[in-house]
């Protein structure tokens, strides 16, 4: 499947016209609540699913990085997503790279869930674990690959 055909199938089951801006890149929100950005790969049928999960910590931040990696280990809760630091925002980003040569549309929407599980669980964890507040913590829109 190709990005165009993916972004007007999922545009179409969203009630609205999803298309890539001139980075590559279109936003979604899910259930009013989480930004998701997808950004086409140039040189390839991928699709990079991202999102902001936290801040970098100014404080703690080893403590945050080894519940990331201890937690993290084999996978869990993840939903095939990983975690990675976005220094020009100074944010943990969650995100999944999506082969679309690999799968049709039903397996995209399902990776595309539990990616958004994955991310609502990692979000809820560490909101609870390091006391953080349920507000935007980030723009994400200067998180490229």
């Amino acid at each position: 499947m190709d990005v165009q055909t993916l972004l007007g199938n999922l545009g179409r089951d969203l009630g609205t016209s999803l298309d890539l801006d001139s980075e590559r890149k279109c936003r979604i929100v899910y259930d009013n609540r989480i930004e998701i950005f997808l950004e086409a790969a140039k040189d390839r049928n991928l699709l990079h699913v991202y999102a902001v999960l936290c801040p970098a910590p100014k404080e703690n931040a080893f403590e945050l990085y080894e519940t990331l990696l201890h937690e993290h280990l084999l996978g869990y809760g993840s939903g095939g997503a990983v975690f990675g630091l976005c220094p020009k925002i100074n944010a943990i980003a969650f995100f999944r790279e999506i082969d679309l040569d690999e799968m049709d549309y039903h397996d995209f929407l399902i990776a595309l869930q539990n990616f958004v599980k994955g991310f609502e669980f990692w979000k809820e964890r560490i909101r609870e674990k390091f006391h953080l507040s349920h507000d935007a913590y980030a723009s994400p829109d200067v998180l490229t690959k």
